[in-house]
């Protein structure tokens, strides 16, 4: 069993996110990378964390988190996630909502031409 991470009241974590929106959390990240939302490249300490922009404007924010290796408490290790405000889930929900709005109709089919059969 994971243990759980301490969230801030009102924040989501990715996988909470995509949890509530029903998508995997590989979608969501990638979809909040296409959306300009997340840093992409940059190495691993950067990489699919937020812009500043949306760190200032208060939709995304970062939380530290650690554990430890099995059976070694010496051994410590560290890394950051990124979290997801109230006010952020909604703006991205409705970017989703937007986006999926805007993708075009499918093709109609075209009904195959009626073969006759002679008796």
């Amino acid at each position: 069993m994971k243990p759980k991470h301490q969230l801030p009241a009102g924040y989501h974590d990715a996988e909470s996110a995509a949890q509530l929106l029903g998508m995997s959390k590989l979608a969501l990240l990638k979809l909040m990378r296409e959306l300009g939302w997340l840093n992409t490249g940059g190495g691993d300490s950067n990489h699919n964390m937020p812009r500043r922009e949306l760190i200032k404007c208060g939709y995304l924010s970062t939380q530290d988190r650690g554990y430890c290796l099995k059976g070694k408490k010496e051994i410590a290790k560290s890394y950051r996630v990124m979290l997801l405000s109230q006010a952020g889930f909604t703006a991205l929900k409705h970017e989703l909502e937007k986006s999926k709005m805007a993708q075009p109709l499918p093709a109609p089919v075209k009904p195959e031409a009626a073969q006759t059969q002679r008796p």
